[in-house]
């Protein structure tokens, strides 16, 4: 098996399926409103798309250790080009809940198998590196699937957009068919797991996971809360959007320089360190209206939290019992997709209730409880 070349077929399916992800997620929340939609059933679109990951990322972290890869990729990806076919055939409500379904299944099948081929593909020197350019197909994706969505809307329509996002999937499933047979087969006598709490007990995959969640909770509450708050002290949409952009780009940067960050503090001490430039970020953040340093402080945000998610997913690989790392890789995804779900809610009531100056303070606390477990696991 040609490793490198097995991990550029991953790079390249997966890209095509992050790119598919910010396709389908715009083109369906537009669509949706042009077909007269309200916001509540545009709301409901969206939230379909992170069902799927948060109920199939374990079962196909289990599947892929068990059968390998090709075949699971090939039935996420062709799934989700049938089903962003949905509204094109049938412009109606329920296609749309169809199309998100499927652009879900897609992205938690690519999330879990590309993950878990580019730890099982690497060595040990150089799989920080892989991991990093992994993570920077998903920005290069945020920044592709957008522009190329909305070039498509404003010259082709809605429905030939749809259709564009299906073939996109289907190009990715192409990959898969004829090149294939460079990924790992899979080892039919790898032990199962019995359910997800014994995959949680393993030694060491508890406090990784927690840290996860921390990581995916704060990441949540910034992204969600920061353009609220820029909102509601009068800054335009915007000044808000360049201030969202600090963050991406700042995420960027920050995963091109993390193989080198991990050489000289490893994993554990970088972390904590985002950690503390995280808190710092939600601190100072109810200080300042300005645009200018709002957008500094989500630059300062993205740049050291873009750290922690890559090496999250680095721990959680080197945590894994052997022959189980899909299924390990499956359950943080799992994990974080819960948080994603329950940690918006349960920040939102905090904010209604208190206002967003004590949301950011507790944000900033959980930032530290972070620090505190990345510490004690460097002890470790």
């Amino acid at each position: 098996m040609n490793s490198s070349k097995a991990i550029r077929l991953v790079y390249a399916q997966n890209l095509l399926i992050f790119i598919v992800l910010n396709a389908g997620r715009i083109t369906l929340s537009l669509y949706a409103l042009d077909i007269g939609a309200s916001a509540s059933d545009v709301g409901v679109v969206v939230a379909l798309l992170y069902v799927a990951p948060l109920f199939i990322s374990w079962p196909a972290g289990v599947l892929a250790d068990r059968f390998g890869a090709r075949w699971l990729f090939a039935l996420g990806s062709s799934v989700c080009a049938l089903c962003m076919l949905a509204p094109v055939i049938w412009p109606t409500l329920p296609a749309f809940w169809i199309g998100a379904l499927g652009v879900g299944a897609a992205i938690a099948f690519a999330n879990v198998l590309g993950q878990n081929l580019v730890g099982v593909l690497s060595t040990s020197e150089n799989r920080t590196r892989n991991f990093s350019n992994y993570m920077l197909l998903g920005a290069m994706g945020n920044f592709i699937g957008p522009l190329l969505t909305g070039f498509a809307i404003d010259h082709a329509g809605f429905p030939m957009t749809a259709l564009m996002t299906s073939l996109l999937a289907a190009l990715a499933t192409v990959l898969v068919l004829i090149w294939g047979g460079l990924l790992p087969k899979g080892d039919r006598r790898a032990q199962k797991s019995s359910n997800i709490l014994e995959a949680i007990s393993a030694p060491g995959m508890r406090s990784v996971l927690l840290v996860a969640s921390v990581v995916q909770v704060g990441f949540d509450s910034f992204h969600s809360f920061m353009p609220v708050y820029a909102h509601g002290v009068g800054l335009s949409a915007s000044a808000i959007g360049i201030a969202l952009s600090a963050f991406a780009v700042a995420s960027f940067l920050s995963r091109l320089a993390m193989p080198r960050a991990i050489a000289i503090w490893g994993e554990h001490r970088v972390m904590a360190g985002g950690f503390v430039f995280g808190a710092l970020a939600f601190w100072l953040l109810p200080m300042f209206e300005a645009a200018l340093a709002l957008s500094v402080i989500s630059f300062i945000f993205g740049l050291f939290i873009g750290f922690s998610q890559p090496i999250t997913m680095i721990l959680v690989f080197a945590a894994s019992a052997p022959g189980r790392t899909g299924e390990s890789l499956g359950l943080r995804l799992t994990v974080t997709n819960f948080m994603r779900v329950i940690g918006p809610v349960m920040f939102g009531a905090t904010a209604r209730a208190f206002g967003l100056a004590p949301l950011f303070i507790v944000s900033g606390a959980l930032m530290c409880v972070g620090c505190y477990l990345s510490e004690r696991m460097a002890r470790r």
